[in-house]
């Protein structure tokens, strides 16, 4: 296959917090990195791996978000944000939740994706809006919606509500039809929780970077979830905004199959049966578990 050529974005999504027509001003460096997830996917997680790797440092003197900006959230200017950017004398690692049609692309870039159970992705998400300070008269997509409207709605871009099964699925056949590309790389929480050492190798292989087995176990207690949550200040994104009535609780759980005992029969079936049309049978294994079949 030819490597896919640069682009700019050819869809729009916009969200409460974020605007991927602020790609239409993205400045690239060679060597960035790309940490493309959906929400509540291991985003932060995989932003501290990167950052240890990037820079080693023994611990964090900044909050993550000002080494690893969101660059679609619009809490700041898209001028205010390049101009972070542009001062760093690093390896720049840049957070998007944005879909690939939605964001610029280059074949020089690498891009690191992360996925998760769609079901804990849902739990997850209702634990995080509930500890939002959203502005008055925002509803809550997440805990004010039954999970099967949740699984059934469709997802439209450019829609400002973008939380669905469906937009899950999508983000990530946005990557997928081009996983064939070197610079596009797959990880799965699952297995990153199941083995975090393989997963901190698997970055620094990534990353290109040198990690010997010391190394690895300091980012492993370093980027553990019982250290960020004990470190809100350095690990919970942008804690300046006050965008948090608790920032420790920006890390409830941080476990799979949250689901279970939860979602009744009647739950999964309907989840299994619109998983199985969104997806080929080996595609929503892996989405679900990580585990290739």
């Amino acid at each position: 296959m030819d490597e896919m050529q640069y682009r700019t974005r050819s869809q729009t999504y916009k969200t409460l917090f974020s605007d991927s027509s602020r790609w239409d001003h993205f400045i690239e460096r060679r060597d960035d990195v790309f940490i493309c997830t959906p929400p509540k996917s291991g985003t932060t997680w995989t932003q501290t791996i990167c950052a240890l790797l990037s820079l080693g440092w023994d611990d964090f003197t900044v909050n993550l978000s000002d080494i690893s900006p969101w660059y679609d959230a619009t809490f700041e200017s898209v001028e205010q944000t390049n101009l972070l950017l542009n001062t760093m004398q690093h390896r720049r690692f840049i957070k998007t939740h944005t879909p690939l049609d939605g964001i610029s692309y280059s074949p020089n870039a690498t891009y690191i994706t992360v996925y998760r159970d769609p079901r804990d992705v849902f739990f997850s998400m209702q634990n995080h809006m509930r500890n939002m300070n959203l502005p008055v008269g925002t509803a809550l997509p997440a805990s004010s919606v039954h999970f099967r409207d949740w699984v059934l709605r469709p997802s439209k871009a450019g829609v400002k509500s973008l939380f669905s099964l469906e937009a899950i699925i999508h983000h990530y056949q946005s990557f997928k039809q081009y996983s064939k590309h070197k610079n596009i790389h797959f990880l799965h929480f699952a297995t990153m929780k199941q083995d975090p050492e393989s997963a901190v190798r698997e970055i620094a292989k990534i990353l290109g970077v040198s990690v010997d087995s010391s190394g690895v176990s300091s980012v492993v207690q370093q980027s553990s979830f019982a250290n960020m949550r004990a470190n809100p200040k350095q690990f919970t994104p942008n804690v300046d905004l006050e965008l948090w009535k608790n920032d420790e609780d920006f890390f409830v759980s941080g476990q799979n199959n949250q689901w279970q005992g939860i979602l009744s029969e009647a739950d999964l079936s309907v989840y299994t049966a619109r998983l199985n049309d969104l997806l080929k049978a080996h595609e929503s294994a892996w989405i679900s578990t990580g585990i290739k079949t």
